[in-house]
């Protein structure tokens, strides 16, 4: 067993049969690759709760639907984008296109409120604490400050 196998035609080294490589492969680089990936994504779907957030549409944005408020269920994490991209998968894209900007996020014609207070953070949790939240969106004409 301690020799080095012979190679046949200029091809890999040949194994014995009985010589055991599990070691190798169970503790390769590709294998612990494969456990951090697995335990990363278990970490993600555990880390957090979701909350309720009622959203108030104000403005232009009031015509999007009738429905008052629009109860989201999001993850505790949620941010004011995550917040839009709920309501873009509930109502489609066209009304919120006016509201976004690539680099910035939301476009300061469009003002947002998390439980009455101005919120400017769009990269922010809307709830740190894990609690449920009212966030208030309005979109203003340019002779109202937008």
């Amino acid at each position: 067993m301690g020799e080095i196998p012979e190679l046949e035609h200029g091809l890999e080294p040949r194994l014995d049969t009985d010589e055991d490589r599990s070691a190798v492969l169970w503790y390769s680089a590709g294998r612990r690759a494969a456990d951090d990936a697995a335990s990363s994504t278990n970490s993600q779907n555990i880390a957090a709760p979701e909350i309720a957030v009622d959203v108030l549409l104000f403005g232009l944005l009031s015509a999007v639907t009738t429905e008052s408020p629009v109860s989201l269920s999001l993850a505790g994490t949620a941010t004011p984008m995550d917040v839009v991209a709920a309501l873009e998968d509930r109502f489609g894209a066209e009304p919120f296109a006016q509201i976004k900007d690539p680099g910035v996020g939301i476009l300061p014609c469009c003002r947002l409120f998390v439980d009455g207070e101005p919120f400017e953070d769009v990269d922010a949790p809307i709830s740190p604490d894990g609690k449920s939240a009212t966030v208030e969106m309005i979109i203003l004409k340019g002779f109202e400050g937008g």
